[in-house]
């Protein structure tokens, strides 16, 4: 994040001026009538944010006047949206903490299983859909030879995310969460849970799910980044999370072949 940016929005005035700006562009005079100040004090505080790239100035036929420029505030937007895992409070570090001791379960270092980046070879908008219709998520959402008999899908910040893993044995891997972000077509994080036989969470991640328009040859294609935090774990989590992995490989590569075959 550019801190001159920062900068010209922590004076109060300054923040009064884009606040204003956001309603149409105004003339000098208007920002003064508006806010109660004076030209010369508008004039240097709208130089700051002329400068910051926030505002643009353009002529309308013997007047100059200021707008906003929405490239600078959409750094802004996309800055700030990176924190947005912290906007749900079912996973924010209190909640985890507190939540963590009823259960018994500690709480481990940051930590980062994985990332993986793969080339699907499908467009963003197919990709996309696989991920948050239910049906396509559970063709694929699952290891070689594992399937998904139960799969509920709720892709907005708050929504559930529920499904039932089935070995081939038919011995069921429950799973719950929660959606934190959802910008469509561009990310996606839930937080995970796979739940033990008697409902306890085994442990539990955040997957954020990046979608980037590529081209492979002639044909549109899909640059899907998936990374993993772990926010809270269990005694028995060990093993489940050193197969996370080459779990996650496998069912990109059924993903592949799901939106191959459609």
């Amino acid at each position: 994040m550019d801190s001159d940016l920062l900068r010209a929005l922590a004076e109060p005035n300054r923040l009064r001026i884009v606040e204003l700006l956001l309603e149409r562009p105004h003339a000098v005079l208007e920002i003064v009538e508006r806010l109660d100040l004076q030209q010369p004090q508008v004039s240097k505080h709208l130089k700051v944010l002329v400068d910051a790239g926030l505002v643009g100035t353009f002529p309308v036929a013997q007047h100059r006047y200021h707008g906003l420029r929405p490239g600078r505030l959409r750094e802004l937007a996309d800055w700030i949206g990176g924190f947005s895992v912290l906007w749900d409070t079912r996973s924010s570090a209190r909640a985890l903490y507190e939540r963590s001791l009823r259960e018994g379960r500690p709480i481990p270092e940051p930590g980062h299983p994985f990332r993986i980046e793969h080339i699907t070879p499908a467009p963003v908008a197919q990709v996309w859909q696989a991920w948050t219709d239910a049906e396509l998520f559970a063709a694929w959402f699952a290891p070689d030879h594992f399937t998904v008999p139960s799969c509920e899908l709720d892709p907005r910040p708050g929504g559930s995310l529920r499904l039932v893993m089935a070995a081939p044995d038919g011995t069921a891997y429950p799973m719950e969460g929660e959606y934190d972000a959802v910008d469509e077509p561009h990310r996606i994080s839930y937080a995970a849970r796979p739940l033990a036989e008697d409902g306890t969470p085994l442990f539990e991640l955040m997957l954020t799910a990046t979608f980037d328009p590529v081209h492979q040859g002639d044909d549109d294609a899909t640059h899907l980044t998936v990374d993993a935090a772990v926010l809270a774990t269990g005694p028995d989590a060990a093993s489940y999370l050193a197969g996370l992995e080459p779990g996650w490989q496998q069912n990109l590569a059924k993903l592949d072949r799901l939106l191959a075959g459609r």
